[in-house]
């Protein structure tokens, strides 16, 4: 039987962000000069039982602006009109003032020249409010835009924090090919420059570690986890050995499924006499010697497993965490986000990274940066 998971990397770093959840109803900024505008609007949107929206109306851009800067929307929705010159400017300094907001326009009046313009400025979509939507038809359009933009950004977060992890980082999809290597994956496989094509990268397999490999690839693509050590030979006749953990994403309406797998240099192990008999033995072995900070948590959140760089990062020992729900070692404010999140990454099959707080003993809180992944394991028959 197939079980989620989530495994996260975790790594110290300064600073905050705002993100999107579902379990809330979604905060809208609406900017709409016509009272009788806004008023449908707000009609249509109260029709719906799902997506909920808060809506909070502005009927400038200066009273828009100042509202931007001191608290997160999860959308902000203006009216574009006839005027190219007013709804562009509206939408340009909007998109400067809320980095983190997804910006819709109506565009019910707006020539199409001015709809391209505005997404050139920055509106991540153009609806139309038309006569005789069914009931939540525009809610249902909004929530698709701001998921949309959510996607695009967890994408652009997971690469840019994987590139920096010390472990590698493979990512595939359903059929087993790679598409995507961060760089320590690179230097451990001694890869160049050259993008990530399909399954080449098992061709750079010490001979007789490739069957083993594409057999163990191939039990992770049927669900079962993947916990492996092989060598790397690289181009100029030197051989990295490697141990390599990971797992299958599970598929999801948005998505196919694959696989992300995480891998380190096997010096470690040796060194520390490992000598591992069976995949958990060498998930554990991984865990324990990996330079970043790992969590592999069960469906709901309870820890399973965690290593040492983690249980120092989140400030318990290895023994107070396992067990624990990990949204509960996290700041009240954060808590609910992250609970919400981590099942949004079960439901899409897709990776995601975020910034969370952790409270110290000494009333501070720390900063973590987080890459979650999903993955369903089974027991071998």
């Amino acid at each position: 039987m197939c079980s989620p998971v989530v495994t996260t990397f975790v790594r110290a770093r300064g600073g905050r962000r705002a993100t999107m959840s579902n379990e809330r109803p979604f905060r809208m900024l609406l900017l709409a000069d016509s009272q009788t505008r806004a008023v449908t609007l707000n009609a249509g949107l109260a029709r719906a039982s799902s997506p909920r929206f808060e809506v909070r109306r502005v009927t400038s851009l200066a009273q828009a602006l100042p509202a931007v800067a001191g608290e997160h929307f999860d959308v902000v929705m203006l009216d574009l009109g006839p005027s190219a010159a007013v709804g562009l400017d509206r939408v340009a300094a909007l998109r400067k003032a809320a980095l983190a907001s997804t910006i819709v326009v109506l565009a019910d009046a707006a020539p199409e020249a001015h709809v391209v313009q505005a997404l050139r400025s920055g509106a991540n979509d153009c609806l139309l409010a038309r006569r005789g939507d069914r009931p939540g038809e525009l809610a249902l359009r909004i929530r698709y835009a701001i998921t949309h933009r959510a996607e695009e950004q967890a994408e652009r977060r997971f690469t840019a924090l994987a590139d920096q992890a010390p472990v590698g980082i493979l990512d595939g999809g359903p059929d087993g090919a790679a598409s995507y290597a961060n760089e320590r994956w690179r230097q451990l496989e001694g890869m160049g420059a050259e993008p990530v094509a399909g399954e080449e990268w098992q061709r750079r397999i010490a001979g007789e570690d490739r069957e083993p490999v594409e057999d163990a690839w191939r039990a992770m693509l049927r669900g079962h986890s993947l916990a492996i050590e092989f060598r790397f030979a690289h181009a100029d006749g030197s051989v990295r050995r490697v141990a390599a953990a990971g797992g299958r994403r599970p598929e999801s309406p948005r998505a196919a499924g694959g696989y992300l797998a995480i891998a380190m240099g096997a010096t470690a192990l040796k060194a520390a006499g490992q000598q591992p008999r069976d995949d958990r033995a060498r998930l554990q072995a991984i865990f324990a010697h990996a330079p970043a900070g790992l969590v592999r948590q069960e469906r709901g959140g309870r820890i399973e497993m965690v290593n040492a760089v983690a249980s120092r990062q989140l400030g318990r020992t290895p023994q107070e965490l396992v067990g624990q729900n990990a949204a509960d070692l996290l700041t009240p404010k954060v808590r609910a986000r992250v609970r919400t999140e981590d099942e949004l990454v079960l439901a899409s099959g897709q990776a995601s990274a975020n910034e969370v707080s952790v409270p110290t003993d000494d009333g501070s809180t720390r900063e973590l940066q987080v890459v979650s992944f999903p993955v369903r394991t089974r027991t071998a028959p």
